[in-house]
């Protein structure tokens, strides 16, 4: 599991074996009992099932990131570094990562430094809703005055997000009486409950903003083939950044940009035969051995 996971508890079994992992913030409780009949009981919660106290031999509990796991031919109880010992040594993972993995500054170092010089774009002033504005983008976006200054301002002046309460009182996008942008009409579903805040600066051993990007090889068939991914140290990328993955061609990485905008004279009819050319595209990229598909709307005006 990533590190940066919802609170869970997975429990697996083939058959054979009986095992159970917890998440790596470790905020769901896990405690197991072991019995002098040589019988485990794990359960979420302690005194779930009446155990008399003189028949407990062992008790404890499933520490964050933590594994156990059971055989019950052998009948034998195996521990955290036990198991991660065996699996750490069936495959050279380490020499994978070193060899496979492609960072963004080995890139960068891989680019004629002419085809990097970020995009101009031409600013005007327009009226949007009651201010004026000087970059026809920032409505186009989606922002407003309201987000600009309760959301923007703080992180540039305090370098840190705003604080605000949980939930959104927004109205549905499908009855807005604007026109918001196609990622407002997509809802995360969660559980609202009680959990400490978790950012990647007080909590960096178990969260991280970095993440690997590119082509995923099967996860049931492990081979270094998985290890060969862009890693980034975060998600929000310069212009600079977007160049460098626009331009690459190294060690087998190329990317191929794909325009997803139309006329507006097409109308609502338009969007869809624009969505299966965005498509057919990608599909013709991925065959063609393109490793990274960037979709624009730089031509947006």
């Amino acid at each position: 599991m990533e590190p940066w996971n919802r609170p869970s508890l997975l429990t697996f079994c083939d058959g054979r074996y009986v095992g159970a992992i917890l998440d790596r913030n470790g905020l769901r409780p896990s405690r197991f009992y072991v019995t002098k009949d040589n019988v485990m009981y794990m359960a979420s919660e302690v005194s779930v099932i009446d155990i008399p106290a003189a028949d407990v031999i062992q008790k404890g509990r499933l520490k964050p990131g933590r594994m156990l796991m059971v055989d019950t031919e052998e009948q034998t109880f195996m521990r955290d570094e036990v198991i991660k010992h065996h699996l750490a040594a069936l495959r050279p993972v380490s020499k994978w990562l070193q060899e496979q993995t492609m960072s963004l500054e080995e890139m960068r170092r891989s680019c004629d430094p002419a085809s990097l010089v970020p995009p101009t774009y031409k600013l005007r002033e327009t009226t949007h809703e009651s201010w004026l504005q000087k970059d026809p983008r920032i409505s186009l976006f989606g922002y407003t005055l309201e987000i600009i200054n309760l959301l923007v301002l703080p992180m540039v002046k305090e370098r840190k997000e705003a604080l605000g309460s949980m939930g959104n009182d927004a109205p549905l996008s499908c009855l807005s009486k604007f026109n918001p942008l196609i990622f407002d009409y997509f809802k995360q579903l969660f559980a609202q409950v009680t959990n400490p805040p978790i950012d990647p600066f007080r909590e960096k051993i178990v969260m991280s903003l970095a993440c690997p990007v590119g082509p995923e090889a099967n996860i049931l068939e492990p081979s270094e083939e998985q290890c060969q991914r862009l890693w980034l140290e975060q998600p929000i990328l310069s212009l600079t950044d977007l160049q460098v993955l626009k331009a690459v061609n190294h060690r087998g990485w190329r990317s191929k940009v794909i325009d997803i905008v139309f006329q507006l004279e097409e109308g609502g009819d338009g969007l869809v035969p624009a969505l299966q050319n965005v498509c057919q595209q990608a599909a013709e990229a991925v065959t063609q051995g393109y490793k990274l598909i960037i979709l624009s709307d730089r031509k947006t005006s």
